[in-house]
């Protein structure tokens, strides 16, 4: 009997050290910085919410990677109804189902005002989202986007290719 007890003791010892080994290698794995390739569309308006000269944009995002989320940037408004502007977002929020990645993004935006006045087209974009919060914390996502949006409607779709880590 006793030798009985001792063996089911041994398994259940290395049943609870395979547990373990892994659900740390799962855990290692799941926060590993490997880069992959990742792609998405945000499809983002702006709120009614100003503060200190900004413009708070909202709207849903949808990442190859990352899945359905959410994305939120802040950016000066400007008065130009022509032309090409370089456009700086000093907070880019991409918040997904377990954690946020924020940073910046810059983008030049041409007000063609074809078919419709006031829009537009955004070429050159590049966004770094470096600073990671809850299962997002140590990650990152860096790479560009193209868009199109009005600038009188505020209504925006961005399209945006790079690297997750």
């Amino acid at each position: 009997m006793l030798h009985i007890r001792r063996r089911a003791g041994a398994v259940a010892a290395l049943v609870i050290i395979v547990a373990v080994a892994s659900a740390t290698a799962g855990a290692i794995a799941a926060t590993g910085r490997s880069a992959r390739p990742t792609s998405g569309t945000a499809y983002l308006a702006a709120t009614p919410r100003t503060s200190k000269g900004l413009v708070y944009y909202a709207g849903f995002n949808t990442d190859k990677v990352l899945g359905q989320g959410a994305a939120t940037y802040t950016i000066k408004p400007t008065g130009a109804r022509s032309g090409s502007i370089i456009a700086t977002a000093k907070k880019v929020t991409l918040w997904t189902s377990n954690g946020t990645l924020s940073g910046t993004g810059t983008a030049t935006l041409h007000i063609t005002n074809k078919p419709n006045s006031g829009d537009d087209t955004v070429t050159g974009g590049k966004i770094r989202l470096t600073h990671g919060t809850g299962g997002q914390a140590g990650h990152s996502i860096v790479g560009t986007f193209t868009g199109k949006g009005n600038i009188g409607t505020g209504e925006y779709v961005f399209h945006y290719k790079g690297t997750y880590k």
